[in-house]
């Protein structure tokens, strides 16, 4: 399934969560109503309240604080006597409210801002890439070297505990970010792709919204798009919350695709204030020559982004 498919088909799951919930609510309501059928009249005066109100507000523009302050009070009045009796017929003062599997968006799978974290965690889980992934809790300190790294004040050891705090920190505070760029460079085998992929799986635990390329992939939807074949994929790296780039340097160049679509993915989703993470195997010289000024300062710019230098010895030949 695509992800337009994936999406609709929990749009239509959300609705009938919604459902769910109000039949669950006509339930509940009969069975206080058995108990205390005055309890009936209550409910359809703060139904008649609400309609009101409305009313009042749409035609009585110049007295309408007066009123809303009058309507707030009348229906607070309501409420705790319907609380009261639905108590004293023995049952929990909220019994006879809606109850949605999540109060945030009540069941709808979108609020102001977007997606729900509810609803963009269970797409993220049936788009499969929240499976498999590394984790900090899985981060293993005992596997790096703790080995001084030449010409620098740390082992290997604590430069990559200070990285794996900083993504964390990264990761948590997402999506408010401060630097929303960030650049992990180094040698092969270093821990920079298990890092990368530690803050992929903690944004989707918390319910962002992510989308992991290697860069490869990442070339193949700039080919697409160049052709004028499918652009699902090259919209999906321009409008995700956070992209994740793995193994940037690796995908082929050609020319007017590779460093013209970089550059404009690069440069619209920083004016966008998006985020995006990359691991590469390049140094900030090596960035430049392969793609340019205008990418590089995008890539290493201090004042909107961050780039954490990976060194020391390959993880996966010392660890097997």
């Amino acid at each position: 399934m695509t992800r337009a498919e994936i999406i609709e088909q929990l749009k239509n799951e959300y609705r009938q969560y919604r459902a769910q919930a109000e039949r669950e609510q006509d339930e509940r309501a009969a069975e206080i109503e058995r108990a205390d059928p005055q309890i009936r009249v209550l409910w359809e005066k703060q139904a008649q309240l609400l309609t009101d109100a409305v009313r009042a507000m749409a035609y009585n523009a110049g007295n309408a604080q007066e009123l809303a302050v009058r309507m707030r009070v009348e229906g607070a009045q309501l409420l705790k006597e319907i609380e009261e009796r639905t108590i004293k017929a023995g049952f929990p003062a909220d019994y006879g409210k809606l109850k949605y599997r999540c109060e945030k968006c009540k069941d709808k799978g979108i609020t102001e801002d977007g997606f729900c974290e509810c609803f963009q965690r269970a797409l993220n889980e049936r788009m499969g890439d929240a499976k498999g992934l590394d984790s900090f809790e899985t981060f293993r300190e005992d596997f790096i070297p703790d080995e001084a790294i030449p010409g620098t004040p740390y082992t290997q050891r604590q430069n990559n505990c200070m990285a794996r705090d900083y993504l964390k920190q990264f990761a948590d505070s997402f999506p408010n970010n401060q630097k929303k760029t960030v650049v992990l460079y180094g040698a092969t085998g270093v821990g920079k792709t298990f890092l990368l992929n530690c803050v992929v799986q903690r944004v989707m635990e918390r319910g962002g919204d992510v989308f992991r390329v290697t860069a490869y992939r990442m070339f193949e939807a700039m080919r697409e798009k160049h052709a004028g074949g499918n652009e699902d994929t090259f919209r999906r790296m321009m409008e995700c919350g956070l992209l994740a780039i793995d193994d940037l340097g690796s995908e082929p160049m050609m020319r007017n695709i590779t460093v013209e679509y970089l550059f404009m993915l690069l440069n619209e989703r920083t004016n966008a204030g998006l985020s995006t993470i990359i691991a590469t195997n390049m140094t900030p010289s090596e960035v430049k020559e392969r793609y340019g000024e205008r990418i590089a300062s995008r890539m290493f710019d201090r004042d909107k982004g961050s780039y954490l230098r990976f060194l020391g010895k390959d993880l996966r030949t010392k660890n097997g």
